[in-house]
């Protein structure tokens, strides 16, 4: 899952050519170590818990319980951006 959700691998789990995505975040805290002339190598570790943390708060702020309706077929999750 996690390999997933960096942008590594597919829903069926193959292996996706070209680069990974670098959301700004995690860029940020490679130029900054740079600039403070810091190996921007041994700043990759907090780059990627920066991008885990930034993800896992993007997924977990959308479900709450304005965005679940309870179905006849079990709950549904709404988009953010159509729950009022």
């Amino acid at each position: 899952m996690l390999r997933y959700h960096l942008g590594w691998v597919d829903q069926q789990g193959e292996t996706l050519h070209g680069t990974a995505p670098l959301n700004f975040q995690s860029a940020l805290a490679l130029v900054s170590c740079d600039v403070m002339g810091g190996d921007y190598r041994k700043a990759l570790p907090v780059a990627a818990s920066v991008e885990l943390i930034f993800n896992f708060t993007l997924v977990h702020g959308d479900v709450s319980p304005k965005n679940i309706l309870i179905g006849p077929n079990g709950p549904v999750f709404l988009d953010a951006e159509c729950a009022t």
